[in-house]
């Protein structure tokens, strides 16, 4: 077991190593080495590029395809190292051919290879090959207790005296797979355990298990040894301490305005801008990027262009597309041009723009959104886009697979949206949610209504409602909050800090609990000492604090308020047999 002293050095000999990688300022080349293909075919388009990759050798062909996959072109890859004799590659190469089918839809297929792989070497590899094989088992579509099984194997075989990284990846990975799978966990064990870069990752998660106190420990400890000098740590600070910005402001400009050419700082930069004192280092930045675009390397330039879509700044990122010639494999040009035709009305333009990306890279939310906006109006129906992904599926968020549904029957984001944009499939999208909270369903059992409907007579029965979504959509469902009175004999609701006031004065009969959420893109300070309510999933952990667990454990039933549309409104709730999931 590491003691607290251990860590913290462990914890600062990577962070550096960390640091050194994410800071660097040499902006000609990408963060992996660049591949080494002639000047020529760097800025072709994909399909020459695929033509040239047929007619050459397997080194140059890999070569091509490690090209595309860096500039996320995971179908083409994919497509190139199909023709490549797997049983002939070294391990290396194989992982990577691994990785780009799985990242496309030919996730069987890499299955497949990954078990031959592994049965072939006896579980044994080299030791920088350990962090790659341990992602691919982790995104492969084999079952949890499997991929458990199959890290426990390498793990066994992998010496004792291998570095950390080889053994934090092994130990991340099976932290990530119970998570996803819903499996409990102490986060904050796993981080004792792993040292430094399962730390620097879990960030998020050890703050919403509540250790928010050991995360500002760290990261002020880091700060005073040598932070002064390491943009990596002054960013985590700036973001995950109160108020340390605004005392450490001229700090953290000195040492941002020296890291401003590299794309990361970009999105850093872009997650503190809602500080006001912040905004203009943030358009300090965007400029500087901007008169750097014409003369860096198309990895570079498709960094850049992701970054300001992911910013928003849509219309500095198309002006930038329309200076310098890009290929199409630069994804983010297709999506600008898509973003172009829609504002157009040029609804069938944007579509292919959109689809073209997504095929290539079917985990681009940007080009699923646009689609999702063009389709309809090119007299498809809203939920067109659960068909498209029938053939392209999610890449590695579903696997590899075709289809809609993720691990263990959950369903992906995009379903339960179509289904609420359509009108006609409203309570289906909301009932879909239902397979997110199966934790709390096993837990509390009959008494956690998980999208069922509400007991007909509940007279002296007590009843907890989780506020859940944002701040509107809690307004939203407050429709039924009278109703529930009349149900019940005693109502308690957790709601966000904001509306408790406005909450106990229209409905004074009812308990409002204020609680803290995390929202995403919202950054939100936790109290220093704040528990979260541990031991069921991450998403159960951002809605409540511990100090709600002993109201959950009494009360008669619990729900999630925007389970109440389903619960409340008559003949709303869905058939089990007519599940959305089966019939589309």
């Amino acid at each position: 077991m590491l003691t607290p002293r251990h860590l913290y050095f462990k914890a600062l000999q990577c962070l550096r190593q960390f640091a050194a990688l994410r800071t660097r300022t040499d902006t000609t080349t990408s963060r992996a080495k660049a591949p080494e293909l002639p000047s020529n075919y760097i800025n072709q388009d994909r399909a020459p590029l695929y033509q040239l990759a047929l007619s050459s050798p397997i080194k140059s062909r890999l070569l091509i395809a490690r090209h595309l996959y860096k500039l996320r072109n995971f179908h083409s890859a994919a497509a190139i190292a199909k023709t490549c004799d797997f049983l002939s590659l070294t391990p290396k190469d194989a992982i990577f051919v691994i990785q780009c089918l799985a990242s496309s839809n030919a996730g069987t297929e890499a299955d497949y290879k990954l078990w031959a792989i592994l049965r072939q070497n006896d579980f044994r590899f080299e030791e920088r090959l350990i962090p790659s094989l341990c992602d691919r088992i982790r995104l492969s579509g084999f079952s949890v207790d499997q991929k458990l099984s199959l890290l426990r194997q390498l793990s066994s075989n992998t010496p004792q005296t291998a570095g950390e990284t080889a053994q934090e990846s092994i130990i991340w990975c099976e932290y990530k797979i119970k998570a996803r799978a819903g499996i409990p966990f102490c986060i904050f064990d796993h981080a004792q355990r792993s040292g430094l870069k399962f730390f620097l990752r879990a960030i998020p998660q050890l703050k919403i298990s509540g250790h928010h106190g050991f995360v500002v420990n760290r990261l002020q400890e880091l700060y005073r040894d040598n932070g002064s000098e390491d943009f990596s740590v002054i960013a985590a600070l700036a973001e995950h301490v109160p108020d340390w910005l605004s005392k450490n402001e001229s700090v953290f400009r000195s040492v941002a305005h020296r890291h401003l050419n590299h794309p990361a700082a970009l999105d850093v930069l872009g997650r503190l801008r809602r500080i006001s004192p912040m905004e203009d280092l943030f358009f300090d930045c965007v400029t500087v990027q901007k008169s750097l675009f014409p003369t860096v390397s198309v990895f570079v330039q498709d960094g850049i262009l992701r970054a300001l879509i992911r910013n928003e700044l849509i219309e500095e990122a198309t002006s930038l597309t329309d200076a310098v010639y890009l290929p199409n494999t630069v994804l983010p040009r297709l999506n600008l041009a898509g973003y172009r035709f829609l504002c157009t009305d040029d609804y069938a333009s944007a579509k292919d723009c959109f689809y073209e990306a997504l095929e290539q890279d079917p985990s681009d939310n940007f080009a699923a959104l646009g689609l999702r906006f063009a389709l309809p109006r090119t007299n498809n129906d809203m939920t067109a886009i659960l068909d498209v992904r029938d053939k392209i599926g999610y890449g590695t968020g579903s696997f590899g697979r075709t289809g809609i549904c993720s691990e263990g029957g959950a369903p992906l984001a995009e379903l339960t949206i179509s289904l609420l944009m359509s009108g006609k499939h409203y309570t289906q999208g909301v009932s879909t949610k239902r397979y997110h909270w199966k934790a709390l369903k096993q837990h509390f059992g009959s008494r956690f209504l998980n999208y069922e409907l509400l007991p007909a007579d509940a007279t002296g029965k007590s009843l907890f409602v989780i506020g859940d979504d944002g701040v509107g959509d809690e307004i939203r469902a407050a429709q039924f909050y009278g109703q529930l009175l009349e149900r019940f004999g005693r109502v308690t609701i957790s709601c966000d800090p904001r509306l408790v006031n406005l909450f106990r004065a229209s409905f004074p009969g009812i308990s409002f609990i204020p609680v803290t959420r995390r929202h995403k893109g919202r950054q939100i300070a936790f109290r220093q000492n704040e528990q979260r309510l541990y031991g069921f999933t991450q998403r159960s952990a951002e809605l409540l604090t511990d100090q709600c667990r002993p109201l959950l454990e009494s009360s008669d039933f619990i729900i999630l308020s925007q389970a109440l549309f389903s619960a409340i409104l008559p003949g709303t709730w869905l058939n089990p047999r007519r599940d959305p999931i089966c019939c589309l």
